[in-house]
């Protein structure tokens, strides 16, 4: 069949390309073109593809294609030098396309190579013969645009192909089948015949034994009454199997009956579901393994429905205390804020004391040498020591404000350690940060408190120097001893500055340390509130699934709530 098939697919090629050669020669003629070339070139392709023809198959299919695009080459050097000659370019792809009707995918391939060749080799060597008009580099790009049409064209015309094929193997595929359903329909008739003609046989025997029948039927006359009183007895044994199989029947009918109410029960979700009517004896053990089964079920449905209700109520308690905590974190990372940028002040105050007491020292040293100028750079150093006092006043403010943050960050760390000791083992990460964050409160207080002392020192420093200046002041010539002491002063406190500056950073670094747990505590809060969203969700879908059941605790629950 699919011979048949390709047979008369070549000739209906061969037929197309034989009815465009007087096309091409009355084209060649209208458009006074060389109609002898073009005629030649139309006969000489399809001469060469019936040359082709008589070799094998393939070879057939490829000549019959030759033969075609032939004629679509002789059509576009007929309309050399002519406006519609880029038109007929058009045929090419026409006549490609018809090409399907061979389902042949090397033809396909070789005809476009065909096409490309000619376009290729006559762009360059003959362009008249295939274009109007152009140089060498618009030939070669319209041939290039073409080449890519041809190749887009192929590749659909090869998937065409490939869908053909694979439609026709799926209907050679039915036409098998439908050919060995007639080849069984042919042998079931047959047979049929053969059984007809057995039956015939059949009934001749059949006639032969009626005919027997009949003589043997005087002999079972006699028999008739010994039969009939065998069969009384008989049907009297019958009923009673019968009737005891009735009184089964129905005690059987009873407990499905009695399965199917509760398994329908339970299929709709009904956990309260139970075989409570009376039953055979022999099915007690059913029934009794029937309700035990789904009282277990039903116990574990209600522990489960509990312990999710449970969940949920402790996840939304552990969400609520985390967000607590969250609100203080931010809150002690605002307090924090504030006491980094005291202390920043606090900072610049003690190098501003510091660069005075350098000045003030340099002064006592000049007074040493200029016992003239002391009047005046004891004023001035009586001036500097009120200034020192009063700053040292604004530093012990300062340092009171440090404690009360340490006091509040103290209390804060211990409130963050109560939580996260409720939370569990979900807060024990927590906990450790809340003992860290209390340990640098401490050393917060600690370090206020030394600076504390040391001011209070230096104040005590500067009211002896403040004496001592007044001293000087009724006594010029002490003045050389007296401005030496103010020098040692000064240089004591100058060290004590320093210590100040050196402990004030300490207490800086410190409360970075804080304000780094304090956004440390901030991510794992977020991180907790993200796991309890989870967590709730689940608990959320768990109980949506276990109120799909009824159970007897349920309708409890929802009657105490009415």
């Amino acid at each position: 069949m699919e011979i048949n098939s390709l047979a008369t697919s070549v000739k209906m090629v061969f037929g197309l390309a034989i009815a465009l050669v007087p096309c091409v020669a009355i084209t060649a003629i209208m458009v006074d073109g060389n109609y002898i070339l073009a005629i030649s070139v139309s006969l000489c392709f399809l001469l060469l593809g019936a040359l082709m023809s008589r070799g094998q198959r393939l070879l057939t299919t490829i000549g019959a294609a030759l033969a075609l695009l032939g004629q679509a080459i002789a059509l576009n050097g007929a309309f050399q030098g002519h406006a519609w000659q880029i038109d007929s370019h058009m045929l090419y792809f026409a006549l490609l396309a018809s090409l399907v009707i061979l389902r042949s995918i090397p033809v396909l391939l070789f005809a476009a190579a065909v096409v490309a060749i000619h376009h290729a080799s006559l762009s360059i060597l003959m362009p008249t013969l295939i274009y109007p008009s152009g140089g060498l580099w618009d030939n070669i790009e319209r041939t290039l645009l073409h080449a890519g049409v041809v190749i887009l064209e192929t590749g659909a015309l090869v998937i065409t192909v490939l869908q053909l094929k694979r439609l026709q193997k799926e209907m050679q595929s039915k036409t098998d089948e439908v050919l060995q359903s007639l080849v069984l329909s042919d042998a079931a008739r047959k047979e049929a015949q053969l059984s007809q003609r057995q039956a015939e046989e059949a009934k001749q025997e059949a006639q032969l034994a009626r005919e027997r029948a009949e003589a043997t039927v005087l002999q079972l006359e006699a028999a008739e009454v010994t039969r009939r009183s065998a069969e009384v007895e008989k049907r009297k044994i019958q009923k009673e199997h019968i009737e005891r199989d009735q009184a089964k029947s129905q005690e059987q009918a009873m407990v499905v009956e009695a399965l199917r109410i509760g398994l329908r029960r339970l299929g709709t979700g009904d956990l309260t579901a139970r075989i409570s009517r009376s039953l055979p004896k022999e099915y007690d053990e059913l029934r009794d393994g029937f309700n035990a089964a789904i009282r277990s079920l039903e116990e574990m449905v209600s522990e489960v429905a509990m312990r999710s209700m449970q969940m949920d109520a402790e996840i939304h308690e552990i969400s609520m205390s985390t967000n607590d905590l969250a609100l203080q974190t931010e809150q002690q990372a605002m307090t924090l804020g504030s006491t980094s940028l005291a202390l920043d002040a606090l900072t610049r105050i003690v190098k501003e004391n510091a660069d005075s007491v350098e000045k003030v020292n340099a002064s006592s040293q000049t007074a040493q040498s200029s016992a003239r100028q002391s009047g005046e750079i004891v004023s001035d150093a009586s001036v500097a020591m009120e200034l020192i006092k009063a700053e040292a006043q604004e530093i012990a403010k300062i340092v009171e404000v440090i404690d009360a943050i340490s006091f509040q960050t103290n209390l804060l760390a211990l409130n963050a350690g109560v939580e996260a000791a409720r939370a569990g083992d979900a807060g024990r990460g927590f906990a450790v940060v809340a003992s860290e964050v209390r340990a640098l409160a401490q050393r917060s207080a600690e370090s206020a408190t030394d600076i504390r002392t040391i001011i209070s020192r230096s104040e005590g420093q500067v009211a002896n120097g403040s004496d001592k200046i007044s001293d000087s002041v009724s006594a010029l010539e002490k003045v050389v001893a007296g401005v030496q002491a103010i020098t040692e002063k000064m240089e004591l406190i100058a060290s004590s500055t320093q210590q100040q500056s050196m402990e004030i950073s300490s207490v800086n670094a410190s409360v970075g340390d804080l304000g780094t747990a304090t956004q440390r505590n901030a991510a794992r809060f977020e991180q907790t509130n993200a796991a309890c969203l989870s967590l709730a969700q689940n608990a959320s879908t768990l109980r949506e699934l276990t109120e799909r059941f009824k159970t007897a605790k349920a309708e409890r629950e929802t009657w105490k709530v009415a």
